[in-house]
């Protein structure tokens, strides 16, 4: 039994002639978290300029208010959407509990 599946998304490729290495993107961060979790959870890093395939590193701090321990996970989101294609993240806190 074979099916075929559609894909909804655009092609990004562009020709070698058309592409900058050399432009800057500018890259903000921030942060939320749940109501009910008692955290101060923000980015010490809260931008960032990077070059076209530059690798580059940001820092979050959390500390938790309540007196137990708190195990959480997070999630990571690109926005706008479109942009998710040129992130390539390499390690991050959110693989971790």
């Amino acid at each position: 039994m074979g099916f075929t599946m559609a894909t909804h998304s655009k092609d990004y490729r562009k020709a070698d002639h058309e592409i900058n290495v050399f432009r800057k993107y500018r890259i903000n961060f921030m942060c939320n978290t749940e109501d009910e979790i008692p955290w101060d959870f923000e980015p010490e890093t809260t931008s960032l300029t990077v070059n076209a395939g530059e690798t580059a590193l940001a820092f979050y701090k959390v500390y938790n208010r309540s007196d137990k321990p708190i195990a959480g996970i997070a999630i990571y989101q690109i926005s706008p959407e479109d942009c998710s294609l040129y992130f390539n993240k390499i390690q991050c806190f959110c693989f971790e509990n």
